[in-house]
């Protein structure tokens, strides 16, 4: 699971080298939401990432929270 979920981070990071840190969290949570990372379920077993539309827009809205190095800003 974690070797399939850092390969598709690390191809997302390859396909898009002059993307911002925000713009590859965007691309990796529409990943997830596709159901293209791998998860572990409640009885322990991988199983295709699920998040609901509700989740993407929250992972969104904190992603926009951060600075130019992927880092919550200060106010």
């Amino acid at each position: 699971m974690d070797l399939h979920n850092n390969a598709i981070g690390r191809q997302v990071a390859k396909d898009n080298p002059d993307a911002s840190p925000q713009e590859l969290a965007t691309k990796l949570i529409d990943k997830a939401a596709n159901g293209e990372l791998r998860v572990l379920d409640k009885d322990g077993n991988v199983v295709k990432s699920f998040v609901s539309k509700e989740q993407v827009k929250t992972a969104n809205e904190n992603v926009k929270k951060l600075d130019e190095y992927g880092k919550t800003k200060t106010q």
